[in-house]
């Protein structure tokens, strides 16, 4: 080995990992300056070689052997690697904006118009989301992070804005912005626990517009609807997990989020956490085998052939053509496309002829609600248009939630006293379903043949009106 400091000493890995230890930084960072000072080289190195043993009774060898001082040749190569080494970059001058991010906040909640563009929310549904997190569900800020710039952090983030983005708004470290987003979403799921479910467990009252027209009379028994939508979302580079979670329609890595709702449109349930690539029929027999403590609970449903009407004592949710026709999920009938010009008002366009073909086209006027408010959600939340790649493979599923539960609080906190009385958020005690779990009646032996018949009777009716 080449003694002189200046050659280009070869380096072993085992060599640093028996030489180098950090109470010796310093001895080496010294026998580093003292060759700078133009001293004889080798009377400096010799004059600060350690003379004590090095911890653990001395630098141990592959071999077992010890050595209580290090070898000329190893500490010239350790000094070359040390000096080679990329010293850390300096930290930026910390930035004193004209405006904090706070401030910036508040006076964007001034104005109702700008406070929507930018949160999401107005003014009056932030500060109660704010008060609901930090009263019940253990949200806190800190003297200077407080927990209302939190919340502001994270409906900002919601809405499509990047860590970048917030770090430039905010005037934050990017470090600063995701420890306290994951504070924010972790209250907001808890949140989800208690607000993504019925607000009336055992479906009692029927929904007035069931009753507004003849055509939607037969449907008494519906009591929201079902569907899965896609959420694209970057998944780490193994080729595996890009291929779970490859949507087979449009070609990107997407979650498929199982998604209930009423007929007002708000969110009874949503399961996030399946890859792109299951059917839709997989997630709903999941969710109602393995989550069936959270999944909307419905009654039992009498025998057709029974005094009861099975118009006004059996409920079930709307499903599209991707979902079998059992008990508590009703499909359309197969085969029967709806007509092309569905989307005009039922006034201008025509009838359908047929059976089959009225049933369906009533059935997907019903439907349309889960529609329409998946659309709401992604238009609101633009998060969801793409969320970004996390170690933790259990965040993006949070963040969909999340998205579904600013969702429901939105459309609760447009009317104050719905909040007030709703047990969901005033905290007294909920109504428990006097039912059993949905998968009782899904799963029973004739579920398929029962929920048929109810189909085909429904189908009558509509050709009586």
């Amino acid at each position: 080995m080449n003694g002189d400091p200046g050659s280009d000493v070869p380096l072993t890995w085992n060599l640093l990992r028996r030489r180098i230890w950090f109470p010796y930084w310093d001895t080496c960072k010294k026998r580093y300056e003292l060759c700078d000072s133009g001293q004889p080289v080798w009377a400096g190195f010799r004059a600060l070689t350690p003379s004590k043993p090095l911890p653990n009774g001395g630098m141990s060898d592959d071999d077992g052997s010890d050595s209580s001082h290090s070898s000329l040749e190893e500490d010239i190569a350790i000094i070359l690697y040390l000096t080679r080494w990329p010293s850390p970059e300096p930290r930026a001058p910390r930035r004193n904006p004209a405006q904090t991010g706070i401030q910036k906040m508040y006076e964007i909640m001034q104005h109702d118009a700008q406070c929507r563009f930018t949160f999401r929310m107005s003014a009056t549904q932030i500060i109660r989301l704010h008060d609901l997190l930090t009263a019940r569900y253990g949200l806190s800020g800190t003297s200077g992070f407080t927990s209302m710039e939190a919340v502001g952090l994270f409906l900002y983030m919601m809405s499509g804005e990047s860590n970048r983005d917030a770090n430039s708004f905010f005037t934050r470290s990017s470090s600063t912005i995701s420890r306290y987003f994951n504070s924010v979403l972790a209250s907001v799921n808890a949140l989800a626990a208690d607000i993504l479910k019925p607000v009336d467990h055992n479906f009692v009252q029927v929904h007035d517009g069931l009753l507004a027209e003849d055509d939607f009379r037969p449907f008494y028994g519906a009591v929201g609807a079902v569907d899965g939508t896609h959420v694209e979302v970057l998944s780490p580079g193994q080729t595996s997990s890009q291929l779970q979670h490859r949507n087979r329609h449009h070609q990107v890595t997407s979650k498929n989020v199982l998604v209930i709702c009423d007929l007002d449109g708000r969110v009874l349930f949503c399961d996030a956490g399946w890859p792109g690539s299951f059917h839709d029929r997989r997630v709903l027999s999941d969710a109602i085998d393995c989550r069936a403590h959270r999944f909307p609970s419905l009654p039992l449903s009498p025998d057709l052939n029974s005094h009861y009407n099975p118009f006004e004592s059996w409920k079930y949710f709307l499903g599209d053509s991707g979902y079998p026709c059992k008990m508590g999920v009703l499909p359309p009938i197969p085969g029967f496309p709806v007509p092309r010009d569905r989307r005009q008002s039922r006034a201008r366009r025509r009838v359908p002829e047929g059976r089959e073909h009225r049933f369906n086209d009533v059935h997907a006027s019903l439907r349309s609600v889960i529609r329409r408010q998946l659309g709401i959600a992604k238009e609101e939340w633009r998060i969801l248009e793409r969320i970004p790649h996390h170690p933790d493979p259990g965040w993006q599923p949070r963040v969909i939630r999340a998205a579904f539960t600013l969702h429901n609080f939105s459309w609760d906190s447009r009317d104050p006293a719905f909040m007030e009385t709703c047990p969901l958020y005033n905290g007294s005690a909920p109504v428990l379903p006097a039912c059993p779990p949905f998968s009782y009646n899904y799963f029973a032996i004739n579920s398929e043949e029962a929920m048929a018949a109810l189909r085909g009777l429904i189908a009558d009716a509509l050709m009586r009106y």
